[in-house]
């Protein structure tokens, strides 16, 4: 193997949410065991072999019922998404987020080529915004490896692709909080009419080191066969 694999199951193991879509189910595989169900009629398509959940319009995907405490809005935390983006701008993962009280939103944003995560307040408003850089990194139907880490309440943050570290954007200075119970899960909206395919989307409730990105990311690499 290619990577550590004793740090990669140290690591999904402590997932917080575990949506791997490859595995061909939308089961939270964390030990939360969350229950999950499909928004619209998605499929599974397949990506280099792999099974993958496809929107195929937008506002599909799949979802949790309404839980509490996913991961701690005033601490540190990761998402991770093994991804393709069809079309447009899509939502990757939401807990809470817009028009609801608290949690986060990540977003691909195809026109600007760039992953966003947006950190909500009790209003739904984004107090913290993490961007990678813009320019076409997130280049349409092409498989992508994302890990991003709020730290501290999103007052600081690291981001790789593919493992390699981007240089990420802060933006806002107010204080993200954990939302009510909402549900958690990939889609549900597809901002101007994205579309993606999503193979892995896991979420953990603490931020990661170089090597832990390493880790997930030759993982990933070898799920896929290369990027």
């Amino acid at each position: 193997m290619a990577f550590d694999q004793n740090r990669y199951f140290s690591l999904i193991q402590r997932a917080a949410f575990d949506a791997s879509f490859y595995k061909g189910t939308i089961q939270d595989l964390s030990s939360a065991q969350r229950a999950m169900s499909f928004v619209g009629a998605p499929t599974f398509g397949r990506v280099n072999g792999h099974p993958c959940l496809k929107q195929n319009a937008t506002g599909e995907g799949c979802t949790s019922g309404a839980v509490l405490g996913v991961v701690d809005m005033a601490a540190s935390w990761t998402i991770e998404t093994l991804h393709r983006q069809d079309v447009g701008d899509s939502w990757l993962c939401r807990w809470a987020g817009p028009a609801s009280a608290g949690g986060f939103l990540q977003s691909n944003f195809a026109a600007g080529g760039r992953i966003l995560v947006y950190e909500y307040d009790a209003a739904g408003v984004p107090q913290r915004q993490l961007f990678s850089p813009a320019g076409g990194v997130t280049p349409p139907n092409k498989t992508l490896h994302t890990l991003t880490s709020s730290i501290a309440a999103g007052t600081s943050g690291r981001m790789w692709f593919n493992g390699i570290p981007q240089v990420v954007t802060l933006i806002g200075a107010g204080v993200p909080v954990n939302p009510v119970a909402s549900p958690v899960g990939f889609g549900m909206s597809g901002g101007a009419g994205g579309l993606a395919t999503e193979m892995i989307l896991r979420v953990y409730p603490f931020a990661l080191t170089n090597e832990d990105a390493t880790c997930l990311a030759e993982a990933a690499k070898e799920l896929v066969g290369g990027w």
